[in-house]
């Protein structure tokens, strides 16, 4: 087990013996807690994406830093329309790039749907570079205001727990906060993966890239990860 698996395995961990620390009602109050940060940041975080758009010095850092048509294994099909590109080629151009999903996914989305053809963008090469850029741009906003989010009401629940003095429950009151706790902490743990695509994208280095995949926690929660088909590939 490597170090990436006990960070995981750590933040489950430390939920959970919060959660004996806070008993029931908090860790039930934390978690739907958590539930609210995940939907404050899937309503507002277009919101943050198109403001960082709408600046042209901020989406032209990330556009540098992601430049998806790099990921082409032959970089001639970075010049091929996508108006008539067959599903099979689209396919086989996904399939042998170095890019890792949702990007792979909200790619093919995007060419089959014409995403962006409003913007005069054509070509294939085109399109990885502005579907990526959106993505990684949709992956940090979402992350920040969940964290922001999730430190509001961390706020609001030490200010409730500060001047109302939570009943608790006659038995297993611990116990049951325990498993509570680590439940919020399993679900932490998939929105910290969130970040390994754009790792694997702005990082890719063999060592790093095997590291985290010779991980079998990290690999469930990243295989697993819902919270990532909450992003789209356009702002």
């Amino acid at each position: 087990m490597n170090l990436v698996s006990l960070l995981f395995i750590a933040v489950i961990i430390i939920a959970a013996l919060e959660g004996i620390y806070r008993g029931f009602l908090h860790s039930v109050l934390n978690l739907g807690a958590f539930f609210l940060s995940v939907l404050a940041s899937y309503v507002f975080y277009p919101v943050m994406s198109a403001a960082v758009r709408a600046n042209a010095s901020m989406f032209n850092f990330f556009l540098y830093y992601t430049e998806g048509a790099e990921k082409i294994a032959n970089y001639e099909d970075a010049s091929l329309l996508i108006n008539g590109l067959s599903p099979d080629k689209l396919h086989n151009v996904l399939s042998t790039s170095s890019l890792t999903e949702p990007f792979t996914t909200l790619i093919r989305q995007n060419v089959e749907s014409g995403a962006f053809s409003a913007s005069g963008l054509k070509t294939l090469g085109e399109y990885f570079n502005m579907t990526i850029v959106c993505a990684v741009i949709n992956i940090l906003s979402f992350i920040a205001l969940f964290l922001l989010a999730r430190v509001i009401f961390t706020f609001v629940l030490g200010a409730l727990n500060y001047t109302v003095r939570f009943p608790q429950l006659k038995t297993y009151d611990r116990s049951i906060g325990a498993v509570f706790g680590a439940v919020r902490g399993f679900l932490f743990c998939f929105i910290i993966v969130m970040v390994i695509p754009i790792i694997y994208l702005v990082i890719p280095i063999d060592s790093i890239t095997r590291y985290v995949q010779d991980s079998s926690v990290a690999t469930f929660f990243y295989n697993n990860n819902f919270f990532l088909h909450l992003i789209r590939g356009v702002i």
